[in-house]
């Protein structure tokens, strides 16, 4: 079985996740990109492509200005929002790697693969900056719920 995409200039090479988003949101801007199912009182959110590739633009402005070329940025975001996709896009429209980082790991654990990878900025909510200042992150911040 071949499978054909639309032709590439040879130095783009093939076409990435981010360029796929980028692409529907342009042709459906107003429909729904992320839809957050409700659960324990947490109302239903949606997101629609218009939107998502809006505040992903915001992250990948930041990560332009914290890292110097592709390099690892860390993700502490809960997998039941919609942040999370806001945040691996802005990453990757920047040719940077992510590591995530799930809100229910330990401070210590948290503390290691922050170590570890080294990033150079940590996008992250509110509560991820508290639990990653705990667990001894001192790096940049970007946070998705406001200013850092």
């Amino acid at each position: 079985m071949t499978v054909s995409h639309a032709p590439q200039p040879a130095d783009l090479g093939p076409p990435l996740l981010h360029h796929f988003f980028e692409q529907s949101a342009r042709r459906w801007p107003d429909a729904i990109a992320v839809d957050v199912p409700p659960s324990g009182g947490r109302p239903r959110r949606t997101v629609t492509y218009g939107d998502l590739h809006r505040r992903s633009s915001a992250v990948a402005r930041a990560v332009q200005r914290a890292v110097r070329r592709p390099g690892i940025v860390a993700i502490l975001l809960s997998r039941t929002t919609e942040d999370l996709y806001l945040a691996q896009l802005g990453v990757l429209r920047t040719g940077s790697a992510y590591v995530c980082l799930d809100p229910s790991f330990p401070d210590e654990q948290l503390g290691h693969i922050l170590g570890d990878a080294a990033p150079a900025l940590l996008v992250t909510d509110r509560a991820g900056q508290q639990r990653a200042a705990r667990a001894g992150y001192t790096g940049a911040v970007q946070l998705v719920d406001g200013p850092a």
